[in-house]
């Protein structure tokens, strides 16, 4: 096991190889079959096809840090990965922020918990992506944080189904799209860009922040829907009881709150509040 602590600075100028790998390039050379586990809790890391690659049997944990890529991606992961903090970039000239790919259960399950941390993209790149090869997206958990990017899940290869699911205080500042098998639930969190599903996978949405509203098909049944309009600013759209709750709790003076499908009890503090019921 390995820890890596604040004050480290790592850079590599070449694009061939990344520049930190966690586990084996080869599992079937791991006789042994424990895993190899590399902590970081800071430091600087900059350049590499990929910046920090999380590889057959890796687990890794990311408290801190900066991460920096121009080639492909600033983590990679295949097996686990828990990212609890750090600011992870990829300029124009990488393929996104964030790779994740599953092959199978033993040493490449592709589990990656995001629960804080940045990860911004460049001009068109994405802040997460399935890996190519991947029989599918692996198990992506993401309830803290925030992505300066589009989430695009789905590879040529995936002949099988893996998860996405939002939640909690994520920030999403792009779109999510679901383009192959993947099932995707969002029960939290938010979303500046707009939700789609373009392959033979699942979208369900049952709460949340929405800069669009998303297509009727995802939304949850019993979930209920509402737009909010503040005074000369743009629409949101929030789903499930929660979300909207929090949403009429700090709704401003002059704001309009319009219920467009199910029953919520609001509880509204300031003065000069419309409250609209065009739902079911």
């Amino acid at each position: 096991n390995m820890t890596i602590n604040d004050g480290v600075t790592i850079t590599q100028n070449g694009k061939f190889s990344s520049l930190l790998e966690n586990g084996w390039y080869n599992g079937a050379e791991n006789k042994s079959g424990q895993p190899s586990v590399l902590t970081i809790k800071g430091g600087t890391f900059s350049g590499g096809l990929n910046t920090i690659k999380n590889d057959d049997y890796g687990e890794l944990i990311v408290e801190g840090g900066t991460f920096t890529n121009v080639a492909q991606a600033a983590l990679l992961n295949w097996n686990e990965a828990e990212i609890s903090g750090g600011d992870f970039q990829a300029d124009e000239g990488s393929s996104c922020v964030i790779l994740n790919g599953y092959l199978d259960d033993t040493m490449d399950a592709g589990k990656l918990t995001i629960t804080g941390g940045t990860f911004t993209g460049g001009d068109s790149t994405d802040a997460l992506n399935t890996m190519g090869g991947s029989s599918n997206s692996g198990n992506i958990q993401i309830s803290g944080g925030t992505l300066n990017g589009d989430i695009v899940l789905g590879a040529a290869s995936n002949s099988a189904a893996g998860t996405l699911a939002i939640s909690g205080s994520a920030v999403v500042n792009g779109s999510v799209t679901n383009t192959k098998k993947d099932n995707v639930t969002i029960s939290g969190g938010s979303v500046a860009g707009e939700v789609s599903n373009s392959g033979d996978g699942s979208t369900s949405i049952t709460g949340g922040a929405f800069a669009q509203k998303p297509a009727d098909e995802y939304i949850g049944g019993a979930s209920a829907v509402a737009k909010y309009q503040a005074a000369g600013g743009a629409a949101a759209y929030y789903i499930g009881e929660e979300s909207i709750n929090q949403a009429a709790a700090n709704a401003e003076s002059g704001s309009t709150i319009e219920v467009l499908k199910g029953d919520v009890k609001l509880d509204i503090t300031a003065d000069d509040v419309t409250v609209k019921n065009s739902g079911d």
